[in-house]
């Protein structure tokens, strides 16, 4: 027991081949094997190997099939299977497409217009804003993650993405009564669809100034120096329950198959039972 005990905890928090690869493949055979293993062991001996088959089978299928209809009508904070999560993220890759100097030289026609047809994101909410306004804030994540280089870890320098000009996030400025955001699109389309949402974002490089630590802490400024301009972003509506409409999906058809077996089986039993030949009475 000491030796099992060792080689499960071994590693010592570094990932290896054992830990986390081969101890997962153990932990799933040893669960299948000991809970469907042992429900199936105890039907075959009482009900027969076939039929205790089916058995085991068609409630293991309708318990998943249960357990995948709760994870899309709940939000259970547990481990369950999940897609992607909904976010803002850069319209493009291409700098040309992302990043503007003027908002009428986008590709996309939507953007062209978001400033005239789309509506104004504010720096923060106000009581009077209606359920659903966008502010400033929940657009900042997007705007650094796309702007700004990531950090090295572990030594190991990242890779630098295609529109990053800043190497750190306060070096970009979004959140000024001078500069503007927009939000345009969004809404159902035909039931399981949305439309195209877009949001353009003001940025500008932070001006650099000499800190007096005497002096009161100055409001940061643009750099005048360098241009202001747009980045364009794309709201991912993500897919966040799409791995459990699957699990739904595929667990009812195995349930399905797995009921319709057991009425295959009982009806051949039957048949069986009424053909045999009955010994004559004396």
């Amino acid at each position: 027991m000491q030796l099992l005990h060792l080689l499960a905890s071994g590693g010592g928090g570094t990932k290896t081949l054992w830990d986390p690869t081969i101890i997962g493949v153990l932990v799933v055979l040893s669960g299948v094997v000991l809970f469907c293993g042992s429900t199936y062991l105890l039907l075959a001996t009482n009900i027969g190997a076939r039929q205790g088959f089916l058995v085991s089978f068609t409630a293991l299928t309708g318990i998943t099939m249960l357990l995948s209809a709760l994870w899309l009508t709940t939000n259970t904070p547990l481990n369950v299977p999940k897609g992607r999560v909904a976010e803002w993220q850069a319209a493009s890759a291409d700098p040309a497409v992302a990043i503007l100097d003027d908002l009428a030289e986008s590709d996309i026609e939507a953007v062209r217009t978001i400033a005239e047809q789309g509506d104004a994101v504010p720096l923060k909410k106000s009581d009077d804003d209606p359920e659903g306004t966008v502010e400033r804030g929940e657009l900042r994540p997007a705007v650094e993650a796309a702007l700004v280089a990531p950090e090295a870890e572990g030594g190991i320098e990242p890779t630098a993405g295609p529109l990053n000009e800043f190497d750190r996030a306060s070096a970009v400025l979004t959140d000024l009564d001078t500069l503007s955001a927009y939000v345009v699109g969004g809404g159902t389309k035909n039931v399981f669809w949305h439309e195209t949402r877009y949001a353009a974002v003001q940025f500008c490089s932070k001006l650099e100034v000499d800190v007096d630590l005497n002096a009161p802490v100055a409001d940061a400024e643009c750099d005048e120096a360098e241009p202001t301009q747009w980045l364009v972003l794309e709201y991912d509506y993500g897919s966040l329950r799409l791995p459990n409409v699957f699990y739904f999906l595929v667990s009812s058809l195995m349930f399905g198959l797995g009921l319709y077996a057991l009425h295959i089986k009982e009806r051949a039993d039957e048949a069986a039972t009424a053909g045999a030949v009955t010994p004559a009475t004396a």
